[in-house]
């Protein structure tokens, strides 16, 4: 027994339990199904949103290691510039010093000759003056 009992113009239904319904059974059973679709859609989402949010934290943390590794490298990389730099000035100080104690041992040599020569100057001259005297 439906009993169906509509007023034309506000659209009231009597259900099969005699209880007032505004809107016919049918579209009530439709309106409970689009309700619950709605309420597991609202879950689907949620669970999403949390599927997201894990997700989100997980690439985080993977840029914040990126970002380290990064800096790492980077740290890396200006210690090997640092490490050729200082290469390159050694090299030029230890050039310079080869250099130094070249023409150090170039005066030295020349000073040597010098002292050479003035001391067979002096060995010719006592030997001269040695002669002479003995002659006399």
């Amino acid at each position: 027994m439906s009993g169906m009992a509509t007023d034309g113009d506000v659209g009231i239904c009597f259900d099969q339990d005699y209880q007032v319904r505004v809107l016919d059974a049918h579209k009530y059973e439709a309106t409970q199904r689009l309700q619950q679709g709605c309420a597991t859609l609202t879950d689907k989402v949620e669970q999403l949103n949390g599927l997201v949010t894990t997700y989100l934290d997980i690439l985080d943390k993977q840029a914040g290691k990126i970002e380290t590794e990064k800096l790492k490298a980077i740290g890396v990389r200006n210690a090997v510039a640092n490490l050729e730099d200082d290469r390159k000035r050694k090299s030029k100080e230890l050039h310079t010093q080869v250099d130094d104690k070249q023409q150090q041992l170039e005066r030295l040599n020349v000073q040597e000759a010098s002292l050479m020569r003035a001391k067979h100057d002096q060995e010719a001259l006592i030997a001269k003056l040695t002669d002479c005297t003995c002659s006399d």
